[in-house]
């Protein structure tokens, strides 16, 4: 049977056709290789997800079917979906850990891609908005803090807050570059008070963000009372009476002295003979002293006020007990380190010539609970404490020392005798006698070093005392300038003149302006901008 011959027409047609179908075809295929996702993506989960996810040869493993996202838009057709791949690939869920795994490289460039095409668009399909730059932040009251610090050269905190956790830092010898085999960090007790410039001035606590953050910026609300009292407090810190000398990084602009770094204080690393201690401000707090000493330098009321003016000002404190109650302190190699001062970057050194125990006895009643100072051998009640100042200048000594002698119960009373040590080889020695009865006769004894001297030690002998130990406590120091007696300054001629600065030691003050600006903007600074200031 023969076919009619088509139509001239019907060929063009018919090629047409077939040429506008490859023309198609063609641009599907050219479009489909120009879409990210296509290209990005779509090879990865081809290599690590299509095993276990492709819904055209079966239901997909938890009924999440990849296959069928194929294109950008498509992705961003289903944002939960996309969500879903990156988070489970983000915390290492998929591929299962069992299956071979992309490298890290791959595997951030896929989540990178879909945060960056995906999540941060102005609009998706998924009605999500872009953020939008982050939102404007002030300081928290901490971040303040520090940033006052970083800039002027504080070496303390401007004020008191609860964010700061109370440890002594100086755990680190720089001297042998490593720390100590026994690391002890010493926190004080809750509600005491550290070393700042303003003691009575504070900032409102900041809010909680999510997740308990103090330093989002969606909970740092901003005030007009909340600027003024930043900016209160920022009048304190400029007119506080020891600005000029404490801000060390200021003083390059006023010409003022600063004060000079406290040296570095050591710390032994000799393990368990070591005690470590606060000096307090408190001496004898529970009051119940019933006798001064004859020859006493002061009376215990006046003894009370000169220390707690010392611990004010970093001049001293009172010793009463260490961390670890309890404990013995051996008498060759054993020392006791209380630190004080308003940084507490100087310390008292207590190294005694025979064991110490530091003890809390029923049979006494303390004058500052819980613990006390007694002789560690029972039956030797004759020992010396040699005292030693740490991370003062070199002219600083005891000038004034109080101690407490406790009397006892059971029959324990007799005569003790106290003597202090000075530098020159000098001493005072005072005799009492202690009652019976825990709390009957608890003695106050002290002493005032001569002048030009200072006191280095304190000598106990309990040896007619009736009982097995002598019980010390409240061993209160007042520190100061030891001025030898022909350096001793006239009372007619008390006020000092200032001392001017000589032509080599002024200051350059453009130069020192825009170190100081380099340091508040974070950044190398212009001449334009040094300029107006």
């Amino acid at each position: 049977m023969c076919l009619p011959e088509p139509c001239p027409s019907t060929l063009v047609l018919k090629k047409a056709t077939l040429g506008l179908g490859f023309v198609l075809f063609a641009l599907c295929v050219a479009a489909t290789k120009a879409d990210p996702f296509s290209h990005e993506i779509v090879p990865f989960l081809e290599e690590h997800c299509y095993g276990c996810h492709d819904g055209d040869t079966g239901k997909p493993k938890g009924n999440f079917d990849l296959v069928s996202y194929y294109t950008t838009e498509d992705a961003k057709g289903d944002l939960d979906a996309m969500l879903h791949l990156r988070n489970a690939l983000h915390y290492r869920e998929m591929p299962p850990h069992s299956r071979d795994q992309p490298t890290l490289e791959a595997r951030q460039t896929v989540i990178d891609w879909l945060n960056r095409n995906l999540f941060l668009q102005p609009t998706l399909g998924g009605g999500m908005h872009n953020p939008g730059p982050p939102q404007m932040r002030r300081l928290t009251r901490l971040e303040f803090n520090n940033t006052v610090r970083d800039l002027t050269g504080f070496d303390t905190d401007v004020f008191l807050f609860s964010e700061r956790l109370m440890a002594r830092r100086d755990y680190y010898d720089p001297s042998v570059e490593r720390l100590p085999n026994e690391l002890r960090i010493h926190i004080p007790e809750y509600g005491s008070k550290i070393p700042a410039l303003l003691q009575l001035a504070s900032l409102p606590g900041d809010n909680r963000a999510a997740h308990g953050f103090f330093n989002q910026g969606d909970g740092l609300n901003i005030t007009p009372l909340l600027i003024k009292r930043y900016l209160a407090v920022a009048s304190e810190i400029v007119k506080h009476e020891d600005f000029g000398r404490r801000a060390r990084r200021l003083a390059s602009l006023t010409g003022i002295q600063p004060v000079p770094s406290a040296p570095q204080v050591l710390r032994s690393n000799q393990g368990n003979d070591l005690h470590l201690a606060t000096l307090n401000r408190d001496f004898a707090p529970v009051d119940n002293i019933e006798t001064n000493a004859s020859g006493n330098s002061d009376q215990t009321w006046l003894f009370r006020d000169q220390i707690a003016e010392a611990f004010d000002t970093g001049l001293g404190g009172t010793f009463q007990h260490v961390e670890k109650i309890g404990s013995q302190v051996p008498g060759k190699g054993g020392v006791i380190r209380a630190v004080f001062g308003r940084d507490q970057e100087k310390a008292l050194l207590i190294n005694p010539t025979d064991n110490l125990w530091l003890v809390d006895f029923s049979t006494a009643h303390e004058t500052s609970p819980p613990a006390n100072i007694a002789n560690g051998s029972k039956g030797l009640k004759e020992f010396r404490l040699d005292f030693k100042l740490d991370g003062v200048p070199e002219d600083e000594g005891i000038l004034n020392l109080g101690v407490v002698v406790l009397s006892r119960s059971k029959g324990a009373a007799g005569p003790v005798t106290l003597t202090a040590r000075f530098a020159s080889s000098d001493s005072i020695s005072m005799t009492e006698e202690i009652g019976t009865g825990a709390g009957n006769d608890n003695t106050f004894f002290s002493w005032y070093a001569p002048p030009g001297d200072k006191i280095v030690g304190l000598e106990v002998d309990g040896s007619q005392f009736r009982g097995d130990y002598v019980l010390l406590d409240d061993l209160g120091i007042i520190t100061g300038k030891v001025v030898a007696v022909e350096q001793r300054t006239p009372l007619s001629n008390t006020a000092s003149k200032p001392t001017p600065i000589s032509t080599s030691e002024k200051v350059d003050d453009h130069k020192a302006f825009s170190e100081f600006l380099q340091r508040a903007f974070r950044r190398p600074v212009s001449e334009v901008e040094v300029e107006p200031f």
